[in-house]
């Protein structure tokens, strides 16, 4: 099983190569959109450079992409503890799929099938 293991970590770690690059990106892009918050905030409260109604429009695009950028940061950041606790149980599943299909009801056949086979049989 270890060089079974092995062999999936390191197809994850070449899967997930190109990942690394992502996380850097979307916190300049965090930066920029706060620091265009920011800018936004002085022109209307410091400086008074613009009416309240042309401050709110902007104010909502950013924040909105702000949350945007948020919502992609958390969605890509990765555990690599977890990574090794899911492929100790995919390992452990693999090598008891049959016991397991044979001693489950048929909607749990139904849930390892889709799983085995995600893009149908």
């Amino acid at each position: 099983m270890a060089p079974l293991r092995t062999q999936m970590a390191m197809l994850s770690e070449q899967r997930n190569k190109g990942d690394e690059q992502l996380p850097k990106d979307l916190q300049k892009n965090l930066n920029e959109v706060q620091g265009s918050l920011d800018n936004l905030g002085k022109s209307y409260f410091v400086k008074q450079l613009m009416d309240e109604a042309t401050y709110q429009k902007f104010r909502v695009k950013y924040v909105e992409k702000k949350g945007e950028i948020l919502q992609s940061m958390q969605a890509c950041s990765r555990n690599s503890s977890n990574l090794e606790k899911y492929l100790e149980k995919a390992l452990l599943l693999s090598s008891e799929v049959a016991t397991v299909w044979r001693s489950s009801p048929a909607v749990k056949k139904e849930v390892l099938q889709k799983l085995m086979f995600p893009e149908g049989v």
